[in-house]
This record gives structure tokens, sequence and C-alpha cells, in this order.
């Protein structure tokens, strides 16, 4: 049975992850700021409750999962969020959030739990976005953030290759069943073809976690059919 830890386990992608690695025998650790309403229960997830841009919470966070453990075998960088407007019409506060959630936590949160994915000869799996590979309007604090947790990964890669440790980064496009539009002037439309499911980024995980030894799959890129959102009315 492998250690898995999942940041932003509450829900959405995050809560899929998690399930998925449970119902592949892992012990699962999810992170969250809010913990009571879990709707997922099993032996193997322990939920720690954790704002992770705190940083002294995520370090105290790492080192008890490793107290407990003394191995971790899959980390999921997951947690994120996304802020859209005009550069100049963004808050400075959601700014400094989606910095701090988006590269911050998880570049620290990666050094702490390094040495024992080194130990383990674990994986890596962070959870960017297609915001990273392209030129977006109204997204450029979103976008360069998860263009850094890319190439983040790409070093970390290189870094630590050498003694097995697999660093896989996932690149959703837009997904339907998720909280990360409440707040935002565009949500998913409702046609099928033009959303993807938190399940396809579990499975994205599962199959980069599967591949044989000596193989990584160093980024899994997930689009809907067709782009279509549907922008809110503004009141």
């Amino acid at each position: 049975m492998g250690i898995a830890v999942v940041t932003g386990a509450s829900k959405g992608i995050g809560l899929e992850i998690a399930k998925r690695l449970v119902g592949a025998g892992y012990k699962t650790y999810g992170l969250a700021r809010y913990t009571d309403d879990f709707e997922f229960d099993s032996d193997l997830f322990h939920t720690i409750k954790c704002d992770i841009t705190d940083l002294q919470a995520l370090c105290v966070a790492a080192s008890q999962i490793v107290r407990l453990e003394k191995c971790i075998d899959v980390l999921v960088n997951n947690a994120g969020i996304g802020v859209f407007g005009p550069l100049d019409t963004l808050a400075v506060s959601d700014i400094d959030r989606m910095i701090k959630t988006n590269v911050t936590a998880p570049f620290v949160l990666t050094s702490q739990l390094l040495f024992w994915l080194r130990k383990s000869s674990g994986s890596i799996i962070n959870i960017s976005s297609t915001a990273a590979q392209k030129k977006q309007a109204q997204g450029a604090v979103y976008s360069a953030t998860k263009a850094a947790l890319l190439h983040f990964g790409e070093c970390v890669f290189e870094e630590a290759r050498k003694q097995g440790v697999r660093v896989t980064t996932i690149c959703p496009d837009i997904t339907f069943g998720t909280d990360f539009y409440r707040n935002n002037f565009f949500s998913p439309s409702e046609n099928e073809d033009t959303f993807i499911l938190p399940e396809c980024v579990a499975d994205a995980v599962m199959f980069a976690l599967n591949q044989r030894p000596g193989t990584v799959m160093s980024k899994l890129v997930i689009q809907p059919q067709r782009f279509q959102i549907n922008r809110k009315s503004q009141s």
C-alpha cells in the first residue's frame, strides 16, 4: 500500500483524484482549508485541515504526514485558483492569492516531500492548465502561474529523475463540476462536448501512475472536443 498526498482534496478535481487513489489502494492524505463537508469516507482517506497559502501551516502538515508514515509515494499538487479580468482591474489580494496558491504552495510542499519521494522512487503530479501554454487575454496572472508550475515540474524531473522520481504535469482545459468559475465572468457551456470532467483528470493521474517502471508521461493535455463558454450577465 502506497502513501499519497493531495492538495485541494475537498471537492472537484482534487476529491476525484483522492477517490481514485484510495480505490487503487493508496492511503491518501487530503489537504484542504475546509474539512467538515467531505462527502467521501474511507479508512484509507485522512483529511488535514490546512490553508496551503500559510507556508508555516503547510510545512507543519508535511512534517505531520512524514512523521506518521516515514514514506511518501505520490504527491498531487492539485489546489489552484483563477481570477480573470483585465490586469489593471485585478485586486492586489487576488494576484497575491493566485501566486501563493498556484506557485508558492506547490513549490514549497514539493521541497518538503522530495527527500521522501526520492527514497520511494515516487511520483509527483502537478495539475496545471492549458492556459500555461497559450496567450490568454484577461488571464495574464493565472496563465503565468500555471506556466510556472509546468516549468517547475520539468526542472524537478531533471533534478530527481536519477533517483527514480517521476514528474507529470497535467494540463486540463475547462472543467465542469468545480467551484473554479463561481466568481468569474464565465462558466462552462452545458454542451457535453465543450467541457471535461474532474473524473477525466483523475483518469489521467492514474494513467501516469500506472506506466511501466522507466516510462514517464511528463505532460498530459486534456481538452474538450469543442471550445465554448457561457459568459455570465453583468448585474
